[in-house]
């Protein structure tokens, strides 16, 4: 029976609620989510102390002041030797390169030989017209001084019909000598100044080269240097050195004036361009004329300031300023006093102390 009331009493509930009789559950409404406070990210440095170098980067060109280049003014000639090599010092006058001359040595060897076989008659003839003269000198004792005079003169004249065909043999020997000399000195190639060879030619012993076909060129390592066009000029000085880089490569060299160069002096007025010379101290063989290269020169130094990172700095309401975090996290600024500015790196002259946090961006 108590079994029979319980279900009685659940399906009566269930038709009720499924009516809507019951009244419906209160619904409360949700709290909304409150995102946690983001704080700001900035980013920050710190105010250090140090030395400053502000400096130029100026670009300057390889130039040497004495240049000479060699070729042969014979056209269509065998090559027979090369005497020197690039990176060789030579000296004015030193025989650097030759055609071939075996024909022209015999033609002069010959020349040579027939000349002294003529110098010997030459002196032979002469010799005996001596001795012929002193003989007749003898023999006319008793004569008048005119008669003495008629006689000597006519072996004079016999000795010198000699002489003559012999000297005529001679000059044209010595023009024909003279003839194989310059074609010999044509032939072979001496360098003009005192330098360093910076160019050889590739060729072989029996090649033939045409006339005025560069073969070798001497630059003038003493006064080779390089030359910057440059409206900081007046910041370089004579005797000063400097390392010059060229691909890569860095050569020592020294502030030279116009003058020591046997330049003409050009003019220099501030605030224009001019001209600045870097002497070479060393050998560079290596260098080509018109190489680009570059050179560091200091323009100002501080030395044991302070200083920040230059995108720290901005300005505000006709103010230079600097931005920081305060106390309660919140972005304020502080105005300050710049100085120099080099490397990305500004001066702080006013305004911040040493190890101070300032924002940066």
């Amino acid at each position: 029976m108590k079994r029979w009331i319980i279900c009685a009493v659940c399906a009566a509930t269930l038709l009720l609620s499924g009516c809507g009789i019951l009244p419906m559950e209160e619904q409360y409404e949700k709290a909304p989510l409150i995102p946690e406070y983001q704080k700001e990210q900035w980013q920050t440095a710190y105010v250090q102390r140090g030395d400053l170098v502000l400096s130029q980067v100026v670009t300057c060109t390889y130039m040497p002041v004495q240049k000479q280049t060699l070729s042969f003014e014979v056209a269509d000639a065998r090559f027979d030797a090369l005497f020197v090599a690039v990176g060789d010092r030579v000296e004015a006058g030193q025989l650097l390169a030759q055609l071939d001359v075996s024909g022209l040595q015999e033609q002069m060897e010959d020349c040579k030989l027939q000349m002294e076989k003529l110098q010997l008659q030459i002196a032979a003839v002469e010799e005996n017209r001596k001795l012929a003269l002193e003989r007749e000198t003898i023999l006319q004792e008793g004569n008048s001084q005119q008669e003495r005079e008629v006689a000597l003169e006519k072996i004079r004249g016999q000795y010198d019909l000699q002489l003559q065909p012999l000297l005529d043999e001679q000059e044209i020997l010595q023009l024909q000598l003279e003839d194989c000399q310059t074609k010999l000195q044509n032939r072979c190639l001496y360098a003009g100044i005192d330098g360093i060879v910076t160019y050889a030619r590739s060729i072989k012993k029996g090649d033939r080269i045409g006339a005025g076909e560069k073969l070798l060129e001497i630059e003038d390592a003493a006064t080779s240097a390089f030359c910057a066009d440059s409206r900081y000029w007046s910041y370089f000085q004579p005797g000063e050195e400097y390392m010059i880089t060229v691909a890569g490569n860095q050569y020592r060299t020294q502030v030279v004036s116009e003058e020591e160069l046997g330049l003409p002096e050009s003019d220099k007025t501030d605030e224009i361009y001019g001209l600045t010379y870097f002497q070479l101290l060393e050998q560079a063989s290596t260098l080509e004329d018109g190489a680009r290269g570059t050179v560091t020169v200091v323009l100002d130094t501080r030395e044991d300031v302070l200083m920040i990172p230059a995108s720290a700095v901005t300005n505000l309401k006709n103010e230079t300023v600097v931005y920081y975090q305060d106390e309660h996290g919140m972005k304020n600024y502080k105005i300050v006093e710049v100085g120099m500015e080099a490397d990305g790196m500004v001066e702080i002259i006013a305004g911040l102390t040493e190890g101070e946090c300032i924002i940066t961006g």
